[in-house]
């Protein structure tokens, strides 16, 4: 007879008992929160597990209603309402980004490109359903085509302007990230539980990326605005070397529908508030339940604690998880919320720091496929990334991002080439084109485009 399941009680004392890495603890913890600002961390931490209460009755009444959907004919048109909607739920669908016959297309040209390669890598095993390739034709056709960079350009533009005009950062020149896609068949799918993506400890342990937390970490987390971007830039995202991890600046993650996929059909969750929840997951570590036995729903229940090198839901070379134990007040059974209904050629697209997860059942008619396609900026970072990326393009060898044992497409039947790749923008997107200089644009801006062309070699 196999153990008995663990309690409630249990599985929170492991929630708080995990200890991420002795070196993130006292001095790091006290190194952040001054005494002096301890009383207003307290006050801030029960308004937010107040606020918290209140989002999940409305997330719970709202559903997948409450995600903004625009058309891409009128993305360049959103009121300022719109704009701050989609803003405050950091997540959004774009319908109509390229014709359901394309987007179809695309599905039929991957499903070719895998069966004339037989020895492509993906799981689950015996019946692959997320396949580790990167360079079919459609893959970089898409990631090529105007309306998609359209998408990128006006998501991007609904980051803060940069607070210093030297900040090497142009949200108006998107890059192109290979990732892969997925053609998921199965009922059954626990492969993305809830997740961050991206920094981990850095949030605590990187003064750069920190300072983009600094108001909820002076107990201020209104003042919180998750598209302030001046800390993300330098930051280190990366400290213990993830295998598979993003090194690229992601400002948005998205992907692009190759099918027609709703509620209930394996579909894209999100936490619909990421302000609320940078705010909760920041200031997590720092308060503990006073007993595992105790109601964890209950601000009295809980203590402040600055010692500790406890950081509920990171693990080593994973992604941060997060669940009803390590993260009880976001209620995550309930507040995950599917995306509306997408069609061929949908996008849907979600802050870098939201919560998302994969349905783990899909009961829909037909499979539920999308090819990951973000939103990236070009920083100085970035534009290193392209140039690597770019060769790997060229010889069919896998991106810099994901290189670890996995296969390289060298010699692949139907491998995309750079005759792929039609448009300006895309070829600029690729790496392929000089990147045009506006002379009225920030210093930083214009002298991050120069150094971007020299990197790539066309200066």
């Amino acid at each position: 007879m196999g153990d008995a399941p663990l309690t409630r009680a249990e599985r929170l004392a492991l929630a708080d008992k995990a200890t991420f890495d002795p070196q993130y603890g006292t001095p790091l913890k006290r190194s952040i929160i001054a005494p002096s600002d301890e009383e207003a961390i307290k006050a801030c931490w029960a308004d937010i597990i107040s606020t918290l209460a209140d989002a999940h009755k409305e997330i719970t009444t709202k559903g997948p209603s409450i995600i903004p959907e625009v058309d891409f004919a009128d993305l360049y048109k959103l009121t300022d309402a719109q704009k701050d909607e989609i803003r405050q739920v950091g997540s959004v669908v774009v319908h109509n980004v390229v014709d359901d016959e394309k987007a179809l297309e695309w599905k039929a040209m991957l499903r070719e490109y895998v069966k004339a390669n037989p020895q492509v890598e993906g799981f689950p095993e015996g019946n692959m359903q997320f396949f580790q390739m990167y360079w079919a034709k459609s893959q970089v056709q898409a990631r090529a085509d105007p309306n998609v960079i359209g998408v990128q350009k006006a998501l991007n533009a609904l980051w803060t302007t940069p607070r210093d005009p030297n900040l090497l950062i142009s949200f108006s020149t998107p890059v192109a990230y290979a990732d892969r896609f997925r053609i998921r068949t199965d009922p059954v799918w626990k492969a993305h539980p809830p997740h961050i993506d991206g920094a981990k400890i850095e949030r605590w342990a990187d003064d750069s990326l920190r300072s983009c937390f600094a108001s909820v970490l002076k107990g201020q987390w209104k003042e919180h605005d998750p598209f302030v971007v001046d800390g993300r830039i330098p930051a280190e995202t990366n400290i213990h070397k993830k295998p598979g991890q993003a090194s690229i600046f992601r400002s948005w993650q998205g992907w692009l529908a190759m099918s027609n996929t709703g509620p209930g059909e394996g579909t894209l969750k999100v936490f619909p508030n990421v302000q609320l929840s940078n705010a909760y997951v920041v200031l997590r570590p720092f308060f503990r339940l006073r007993s595992p036995d105790l109601d964890p729903m209950q601000v009295e229940n809980w203590e402040y604690d600055p010692d500790t090198a406890h950081y509920p839901g990171l693990q080593p070379q994973k992604s941060m998880r997060l669940n009803e134990d390590t993260h009880p007040h976001l209620r995550l059974t309930d507040t995950m919320t599917c995306m509306p209904r997408v069609l061929p050629g949908d996008m849907v697209f979600w802050h870098c720091d939201v919560i998302h997860s994969v349905e783990e059942e899909h009961n829909g008619p037909s499979d539920s496929s999308v090819m990951y396609i973000p939103a990236c900026p070009m920083t100085l970072r970035n534009a290193s990334y392209l140039a690597r990326q770019r060769e790997t393009f060229k010889t069919g060898a896998t991106p810099p991002d994901y290189g670890m044992n996995i296969k390289p497409e060298t010699g692949f039947a139907l491998i995309a080439t750079e005759e792929d790749i039609v448009s300006v923008e895309g070829k600029r997107a690729m790496g392929f084109a000089a990147f045009p200089i506006d002379e009225s644009a920030p210093k930083g801006e214009k002298d991050l485009l120069r150094e971007a062309n020299r990197l790539l070699g066309f200066a």
